[in-house]
């Protein structure tokens, strides 16, 4: 069963603070975010259905990084920040984002 890390297992440099913009992830941060979406230690097992959420969430998002990345290139500055919580109900939640975009 696929596991989700929680932040205290997350290296202390997985997420630098830049202080350029255009500064890029190396390849060691991006293989660590790969061994955490993968889902390397968190304790809970997920069943299937759960799996099935987290890939196609991670499909979802791959495809969002992608747009980004476009974006970027196309001479927009893009910042995703959280625009509410939904709570399952069950003590489960996630949060919305929404692209704060900026043109130069």
């Amino acid at each position: 069963m696929t596991q989700i890390p929680s932040p205290a297992s997350m290296a202390p440099d997985t997420y630098p603070e830049a202080a350029d913009e255009g500064l890029h992830e190396t390849p060691a941060q991006v293989a660590a975010a790969k061994r955490r979406a993968a889902g390397l230690s968190q304790g809970a097992a997920m069943d299937e259905a759960q799996e099935r959420a987290i890939r196609r969430l991670a499909g979802d998002l791959h495809r969002l990084n992608h747009a980004v990345t476009q974006a970027v290139e196309a001479g927009v500055t893009i910042e995703l920040v959280r625009a509410s919580r939904h709570h399952g109900g069950n003590g489960n939640w996630g949060d919305m984002m929404v692209p704060v975009v900026v043109r130069r």
